[in-house]
């Protein structure tokens, strides 16, 4: 599995912890940061994304000052499900439950220690259970509808 890592400003450091920790397990880590100014929350959130969807066993990871920003902005992209996660619990049911393919951290909201524990939860392997497949299912039916 690749992982794609990206920040804005308020994450640049745990990005770059979060990349050498990633690299130290053994991942396959790709760090964006091929912005000519420091980006905003927004557009680090797409890059990564679209780099998630095109990208055959891939997940991204996006920190900004408190993980709402990213977490907002990568929803809106079709086929993202992203999960601010703030606990070892909530990252292992955003990947059993969820099938999150984004986690989104806060650089001024999740210790560093924290962080870590969450991006090595969050990057296993875990078995979908079929009440969550329904459920995944409705979340993209609604995903797919046309709102007015």
């Amino acid at each position: 599995m690749k992982i794609f890592l990206g920040s804005d400003q308020s994450g640049v450091t745990y990005r770059d912890t979060i990349y050498e920790y990633l690299r130290s397990l053994n991942h396959e880590v790709e760090k964006i940061d091929d912005f000519e100014n420091l980006p905003d929350y927004p557009d680090v959130a797409k890059e990564v994304c679209q780099k998630v969807l095109v990208t055959k066993d891939s997940r991204g990871i996006l920190i900004c000052g408190t993980g709402m920003g990213m977490c907002l902005s990568a929803n809106k992209i079709k086929g993202i499900r992203a999960t601010l996660c703030h606990s070892v619990y909530a990252a292992l049911k955003s990947r059993s439950s969820n099938d999150a393919n984004i986690l989104t951290l806060g650089a001024l909201t999740t210790g560093i220690e924290d962080a870590k524990s969450i991006v090595e939860t969050w990057v296993k392997e875990y078995a979908i259970n079929e009440g969550s497949k329904v459920k995944i299912e409705k979340i993209l039916e609604i995903e797919n509808e046309n709102f007015k």
